[in-house]
């Protein structure tokens, strides 16, 4: 009785629990992420700078912000995306799931968004790329379009750090 006991007691403290589920859930989703090209549809409606960024060939950081929760709150966030850009020197595009491209321009615009915006009024980038996660909502791409790095390094310095060497590393590679 008593090792039946011990034994349930070591399955009960070795099984994972639902957060450690969880963490390996979205570790799977970032594998599955990483280790093919993000695609891009031609039905989208990019500006003219967003278009030429996307179907390049230049390295590029990706901020995907879908139709989902607080758009206010995620509009407020992309104003820090100006010192982003600044230090790593890199284009920045944003992805916006959104069904009204007019409000959506006009929010922009009142953060003083200067960056290329592509509008996506059918979802297709969230369905074709599985972007599941907040976490593969922001990501560096390189000239062919393979994810390197995944996570929003804004408030994250190890995540900043290390986009901050990918980047010095691709734009290295580049002007070889």
């Amino acid at each position: 009785m008593k090792i039946s006991h011990l034994l349930l007691w070591a399955i009960v403290l070795t099984a994972p629990t639902g957060c450690q589920r969880r963490i390996a859930e979205k570790d799977k989703y970032i594998v599955e992420f990483l280790s093919r090209p993000v695609r891009f549809d031609h039905t989208y409606s990019p500006d003219r700078a967003a278009d030429s960024l996307l179907f390049g060939t230049k390295p590029k950081l990706i901020h995907y912000v879908d139709s989902s929760g607080c758009i206010s709150c995620k509009f407020s966030d992309l104003k820090l995306w100006s010192v982003v850009h600044k230090h790593f020197r890199i284009p920045v595009v944003l992805v916006c799931e959104t069904q009204d491209i007019p409000s959506t321009r006009y929010r922009l615009q009142s953060i003083n968004w200067r960056f290329p915006v592509v509008y996506d009024t059918a979802g297709l980038f969230r369905t074709n790329n599985r972007i599941s996660t907040p976490v593969l909502q922001t990501f560096l791409l390189d000239s062919g379009n393979h994810p390197l790095i995944v996570g929003n390094p804004i408030g994250n310095t190890q995540l900043w750090n290390l986009y901050e060497k990918e980047i010095a590393r691709l734009t290295d590679i580049r002007e070889r």
